[in-house]
């Protein structure tokens, strides 16, 4: 088993590096780990099954993008840990929900356990917000997270999100001249 410390407050897994949006900035295209194979199916549920997760600290099913990966479904309904999942949200709802029960990924924490990530001028808005209201009605625990990069439709997104009732939160824009690291000076990529 393996025991993830009590100073962790993120862990996530990364079912698949695809994805089916082409943000111009994403990192997984520059880096070509979208060329990977996938882990095999059972693999992952033996691997998962091996690490202690808690309601406060469970696994981030995450990628690229995590429903792309044939088994997705699949593992969240064999494995008895607890998972949340990062999604774009470019998948069918109704598929989702007569595949996983919405206690399979209800915790009661302070955050959504699923999280779609707003990806602007890549993600249709309107379809994005009718996929969150959709699966907050069949009980799922949902909300939309994007990165604050100033655009202005973001705020907009926002807007309409929250006087749907949506949970919607910005993330800090990072790069080497913005946001709150830790260790700025590990930015050069020449320290750890």
């Amino acid at each position: 088993m393996i025991e993830i410390p009590a100073s962790y407050n993120y862990c996530s897994a990364f079912l698949t590096f695809a994805c089916n949006l082409k943000c111009p900035y994403c990192i997984n295209k520059y880096n070509g780990l979208y060329k990977y194979d996938h882990m095999e199916i059972d693999d992952w549920v033996e691997g998962l099954r091996r690490i202690r997760t808690t309601p406060d600290l469970p696994i981030t099913l995450s990628g690229g993008e995590p429903t792309l990966y044939r088994g997705f479904c699949y593992i969240i309904n064999r494995c008895e840990e607890y998972f949340d999942v990062l999604t774009n949200g470019e998948f069918d709802p109704r598929w989702f929900a007569s595949k996983v029960e919405p206690n399979r990924l209800w915790r009661g924490a302070r955050y959504s356990s699923i999280r779609f990530s707003y990806h602007p001028h890549q993600t249709n808005p309107v379809m994005l917000l009718l996929k969150v209201r959709y699966l907050l009605s069949k009980g799922y625990s949902v909300g939309i997270w994007a990165v604050d990069n100033k655009d202005p439709i973001i705020r907009r997104v926002g807007t309409v999100a929250k006087l749907l009732g949506i949970d919607f939160r910005l993330k800090e824009f990072l790069d080497d001249k913005h946001g709150s690291y830790k260790y700025p000076a590990g930015l050069d990529g020449k320290r750890k």
